[in-house]
């Protein structure tokens, strides 16, 4: 696919917006933040483990659960804590993103359990 470029001009003081004259989409809209959620579940029950706002560039903000951040403690230490909430964590970039999910995948004894119990059918 190639890359187009194109102007567009005014005469006598009307200018004509550009999304009037283009049939594609507006590309910023690919650089504004989403939010997602990491969930788990089976057919009975579900758990929200986490939920990421993520934009084109770093810092990500993660939001734990509750009851994982709490089990968590010292282990959060490090993340920046910007919005001064006790469960929103600041990820500053790629390397940071993988230690944190690595720690809360070993670390969490919450987490542990709702994944035992999920897989166990309960």
């Amino acid at each position: 696919m190639a890359a187009c470029v194109s102007a567009s001009g005014f005469a006598g003081g009307a200018v004509t917006e550009e999304k009037d004259l283009l049939p594609q989409e507006d590309i910023n809209k690919l650089y504004e933040p989403r939010t997602y959620a990491f969930d788990l579940y089976n057919d009975t029950y579900k758990f929200r483990v986490l939920t990421m706002e993520l934009g084109a560039m770093y810092p990500v903000q993660v939001e734990l659960d509750p009851g994982i951040a709490d089990g968590l403690g010292d282990n959060l230490e490090g993340y920046e804590d910007m919005t001064g909430m006790a469960r929103g964590i600041w990820i500053q970039n790629d390397k940071e993103l993988s230690e944190f999910i690595e720690m809360l995948a070993t670390s969490s004894a919450k987490l542990k359990y709702i994944l035992k119990r999920l897989a166990s059918g309960e």
